[in-house]
C-alpha cells in the first residue's frame, strides 16, 4: 500500500514529467493548473506494460476504481520509448477512458517520449478531477 508521501511524490513525478519530457503532442502546465487546481477530488493512475497488454490494463484499474459513468475533468499522458506509438494505439486508450467515463467528461491527452522505457513499453499517466 502506497503512504500518502509516496503517492504525492509519484503525482509531482508524473506531472513533471509530463510537461517537460520531449513531447509529440504536448500538455502544457497551464492544462495542469485548469484540471487539477481548486478540486475537491483528484484521483491519479499509473501504468507500465508492453504496449500489447496495457490497454486490459487500464480497463482492469478503472473497474477497481468504481466510478462508471461518473463525469471527470482528465489528463492523460502518453509515454513510450522514442515515436514508438501510433496514433491509433493512443486513440484506443482514449477511447477506453471515453467507454468508462460519462459522456460528459473532458480527456485531454498528450504523447512524450521516455528514453527509460524499453522499446515496447508505454506508460499511461491519469489525472483525475472532479
Amino acid at each position: 500500500m502506497k503512504t500518502f508521501k509516496s503517492v504525492c511524490t509519484d503525482l509531482s513525478k508524473a506531472v513533471l514529467q509530463s510537461i517537460t519530457e520531449p513531447s509529440y503532442i504536448r500538455i502544457e502546465p497551464e492544462d495542469f493548473l485548469t484540471i487539477l487546481a481548486g478540486k475537491s477530488e483528484i484521483k491519479y493512475i499509473s501504468l507500465q506494460a508492453d504496449k500489447t497488454l496495457i490497454n486490459g490494463q487500464l480497463q482492469n484499474a478503472l473497474k477497481d476504481l468504481d466510478y462508471n459513468d461518473q463525469e471527470f475533468q482528465i489528463i492523460l499522458s502518453i509515454n513510450c520509448f522514442d515515436d514508438n506509438i501510433t496514433i491509433e494505439e493512443a486513440g484506443e486508450y482514449v477511447e477506453t477512458l471515453e467507454n468508462y467515463f460519462s459522456k460528459d467528461s473532458s480527456i485531454l491527452w498528450g504523447i512524450s517520449n521516455d528514453s527509460e522505457l524499453k522499446e515496447n513499453e508505454h506508460r499511461l499517466n491519469i489525472f483525475l478531477s472532479k
